[in-house]
């Protein structure tokens, strides 16, 4: 179904609708002379003469059909999102206005203004020097962060968390190969949490998130071939054996207790290259979703996460092209992140951050 088509009818019935209001004028005049001039009659009988009057006149008509049209054509679009659900989230026609119009444009070339400026100052700071990366890089960081959460509240109409988690190998050599994803640990670099969150912290109703928590990828890369949550299954089973403390592997751990949610573990093997749930809770009952994090349901019920990464074609090896870390974004709310817009504009950001955190690479 081609919603263009719909154009030039809608124009027509605009043109319609507003052509009847002179007439519209005119007929109120007489109906306001009626009731404030006219005491032959009584209140009873001017309202009478006034519906009779707007069911006689051709002009009422012309106003229902087109309004009656307006929402037909309305409710023909809604049908039409609807078809385009994705895991079950509708496409939503206020998103849809919300995000197409030049205010959304706008926050994405703000966004590049806020980048290029960034890069300029790194490069006169010294490109090439891992070093600065924990202090000049966490500052400048945090200016691309708002940028992004800006632009990704403006998009879905809805308080959003954004964190960067970065892999270990990041200060030192790059990653060639998947033996070496599984040996590094994914640690929370900067985090900018919601509006929302930040107000429930004031009020003591809810606790800020703490970023000390270390996660490991399990060597279980998915695949499309395996159902999902069989792939859950035997990830949890491969992090309980390898990662969790049990008598075989305390001393190695030094009793420190690594994470795993299956998100991470899934954007490393999937041909999307990106995980994204709307519904936490459901997904994690189904089988679809597992974390073994602090208390994460207390703050986010729809999560989505992408690699920081170079732009890859779908299905090719991801960890031959260096992945630095994590974009991760979480809203309180259910069912917020259409996947078909939030994919390409957080996949989007995700590559604009992989070209910031390559300026603090070692110059080889």
């Amino acid at each position: 179904m081609n919603i263009k088509k719909y154009k030039k009818n809608l124009f027509y019935i605009f043109i319609l609708f507003f052509s009847t209001i002179p007439n519209l004028i005119s007929n109120w005049k007489s109906v306001i002379e009626l009731f404030s001039k006219d005491e032959s009659k009584n209140t009873f009988e001017k309202i009478s003469i006034v519906i009779g009057s707007i069911f006689s006149d051709k002009f009422f008509y012309i106003i229902l059909l087109s309004l009656i049209l307006i929402f037909a054509i309305y409710l023909t679009i809604k049908n039409y999102l609807k078809t385009k659900e994705i895991r079950g989230v509708r496409v939503r026609l206020s998103n849809i206005i919300r995000r197409y119009n030049f205010h959304m444009i706008l926050k994405i070339h703000s966004f590049h203004h806020v980048f290029t400026d960034v890069v300029d100052e790194i490069k006169d700071l010294g490109q090439g020097k891992p070093e600065l990366l924990n202090t000049y890089g966490k500052k400048h960081l945090q200016k691309l962060l708002i940028e992004i959460q800006d632009a990704i509240q403006s998009g879905i109409g809805e308080y959003v968390s954004i964190n960067v988690k970065l892999f270990t190998h990041t200060n030192g050599d790059d990653i060639k190969s998947k033996s070496q994803i599984t040996s590094t640990e994914l640690i929370t670099f900067e985090r900018r949490p919601s509006f929302l969150e930040i107000e429930k912290s004031r009020h003591n109703e809810l606790e800020r998130r703490k970023d000390e928590e270390i996660f490991k990828i399990c060597q279980n890369f998915y695949s499309c071939h395996k159902k999902l949550s069989d792939w859950i299954t035997e990830l949890k089973e491969t992090y309980t054996k390898k990662f969790s403390i049990n008598p075989e592997n305390k001393d190695d751990l030094k009793n420190n207790l690594f994470r795993l949610n299956s998100a991470f573990n899934y954007v490393l093997g999937s041909n999307s290259h990106y995980f994204i749930s709307n519904d936490i809770e459901k997904d994690t009952e189904n089988g679809y979703f597992f974390s073994n994090s602090n208390n994460y349901d207390k703050y986010y019920k729809s999560l989505a996460v992408f690699l920081i990464n170079k732009p890859t074609n779908s299905g090719s090896d991801i960890v031959l092209n260096q992945p630095f870390g994590m974009l991760i974004i979480d809203c309180n709310k259910k069912h917020v992140f259409e996947e078909l817009f939030i994919s390409q504009l957080v996949g989007y950001y995700a590559h604009r951050l992989h070209e910031y955190f390559e300026l603090f690479k070692k110059n080889i």
